[in-house]
């Protein structure tokens, strides 16, 4: 009885020594060699700046980047600029198991909020809406930072901007900030002096979900500034508060604009 279990133990011992040299000889087979044997050319490649990826058209509806702060919930910014997920009211959020996790989507904006840019240019005021309607739209993502650009041939300033959440290293604490940081640059593209303003708004998102249950009608936003008015089409949901703010113009004097339910 004790040979017969010599043997079988013997047998195993073997079989896990072949098993284990195979692998072995396997994972030798796919380690990256000590001598690569590349050419100067390809060394003089390493030492290259490479170039930022932009991302336009299509490309950008399945873009989400995270700009919410660690620890805080999930807040993306889309490739058009706008921000969406807004996984931020404490609820459970179960996004599937596996290869589930990894199709690509376009991120629900289910909180109304965005950016607009207002050119005064002699008598006449422009709007436009800071999203993928405005023209060209690019978007750079180098995390934690995304880069937005905007322009339109028939529009007389471009606009880039930059978004990101503080990410400090050796500091969790301030990079667990629950903020969204937003920072503006307008270039005048045309031959004459403008004005520029840029102005924002965010739905107050108190009782978000149990907004269905009040009755809400949709409704336009008007911005407006002593004579000139132009209408922004937008949805007003329960619970939002837009009134007023302050948007500073290009020449660093303030200017008051409201925001008035229609």
């Amino acid at each position: 009885m004790r040979k017969i279990r010599a043997i079988l133990f013997g047998l195993i011992l073997c079989c896990s020594v072949v098993l284990l040299y195979g692998a072995a000889e396997k994972i030798k087979e796919h380690l990256v060699p000590a001598r690569k044997k590349l050419s100067k050319k390809d060394v003089q490649r390493l030492y290259e700046r490479g170039e930022r990826a932009v991302y336009r058209g299509k490309e950008l509806k399945t873009i989400g980047m995270p700009v919410g702060g660690i620890a805080t919930g999930q807040l993306y910014l889309h490739g058009d600029g706008t921000l969406g997920l807004w996984q931020i009211f404490n609820k459970h959020i179960f996004t599937g198991y596996g290869a589930n996790c990894y199709i690509p989507y376009s991120p629900a904006a289910p909180v109304d909020s965005g950016f607009a840019v207002v050119v005064k240019r002699g008598s006449k005021t422009m709007a436009k809406l800071l999203n993928g309607g405005f023209g060209n739209v690019e978007f750079a993502g180098e995390y934690p930072i995304g880069i937005v650009r905007y322009s339109d041939k028939n529009f007389p300033v471009k606009i880039e901007m930059e978004a990101f959440s503080p990410f400090i290293p050796l500091n969790a604490k301030d990079s667990a900030l629950p903020a969204t940081i937003f920072h503006f640059t307008v270039e005048n593209t045309s031959e004459s002096e403008v004005q520029a303003f840029i102005l924002g708004w965010l739905e107050n998102a108190v009782c978000f979900h149990s907004v269905k249950s009040v009755h809400t009608r949709p409704g336009s936003i008007r911005l407006t500034r002593s004579s000139a008015a132009t209408t922004m089409p937008v949805r007003w949901r329960a619970g939002a508060s837009i009134r007023h703010f302050r948007a500073m113009s290009t020449t660093g004097r303030g200017a008051i604009w409201a925001l008035r339910r229609e």
